[in-house]
C-alpha cells in the first residue's frame, strides 16, 4: 500500500482562502506615509483612494510608487461616521506593503496589511463593520437602524 499525504485530503476549500477578514468596496481615502528602511527616514504624506478594505488590511490605489514590502504608515477619517459611535476623528496606524500592482493609467494598486494596532483594535472593528453597513453590504444591527 502507497502512503498518502493526508493533508491535502483533510484541507478544506475554506481553510485555502487566505483572507482573514471579509473585504469589502468603500469611496474612503486614506493618507498614507512611506517609511525607509529605518523607519525614522520619511517622505510626504501621499493620498490612496480606497478601492476596498476590510478589518486586517485594504486595497488602495495611488499615483506614488511604493514598492513591496515597504513599511508604512496610514491615517484613515472616521467622518462618514456618526458621533453616537464615539470614535476618534482619525485611526492611525502602521501597515505593510504585501503586492504593488502598476495600472496602465500610471497610478498603483497597493495591497496592505494593517498592523496589530489597527487589526486588533474593537474600536477599529466598529468603524469597519459601519463602512460595511453604510455602503450597504449588510443590514445594520438592531442598535444601529
Amino acid at each position: 500500500m502507497e502512503p498518502t499525504d493526508t493533508n491535502d485530503a483533510d484541507r478544506s476549500p475554506a481553510s485555502n482562502n487566505r483572507r482573514e477578514a471579509e473585504r469589502f468596496g468603500c469611496p474612503v481615502e486614506l493618507t498614507l506615509i512611506l517609511c525607509g528602511a529605518s523607519r525614522e527616514k520619511e517622505v510626504a504624506p501621499c493620498v490612496a483612494r480606497v478601492k476596498d478594505i476590510s478589518r486586517t488590511g485594504a486595497l488602495v490605489k495611488t499615483d506614488y510608487p511604493i514598492e513591496q514590502s515597504q513599511n508604512v504608515k496610514l491615517e484613515i477619517s472616521t467622518k462618514h461616521c456618526p458621533e453616537e459611535l464615539n470614535l476618534p476623528k482619525t485611526f492611525a496606524g502602521d501597515g505593510l506593503v504585501v503586492r504593488v500592482t502598476a495600472e496602465d493609467d500610471g497610478a498603483y494598486l497597493v495591497r496592505l496589511r494593517f498592523g496589530d494596532a489597527l487589526a486588533c483594535s474593537t474600536e477599529f472593528a466598529v468603524f469597519i463593520d459601519f463602512l460595511h453597513v453604510r455602503f450597504g453590504l449588510l443590514d445594520p444591527p438592531p442598535d444601529m437602524k
